[in-house]
């Protein structure tokens, strides 16, 4: 992104790359974080249920 600025990108341009570029980076964390919140929760019930 510095890069397009730096080349004489246009502001409205720069904006959309920077909100598309952080909306995918979120949704790809979003998907994988899912398996590891799942795995987490089924390893706290167990160990408190053991108790």
């Amino acid at each position: 992104m510095g890069i397009r600025k730096t080349l004489g990108e246009q502001p409205r341009y720069v904006l959309f790359s920077f909100l598309s570029e952080t909306f995918i980076i979120s949704c790809l964390s979003l998907l994988l974080s899912w398996p590891l919140i799942k795995f987490f929760e089924n390893i706290s019930a167990v160990i408190f249920l053991k108790r």
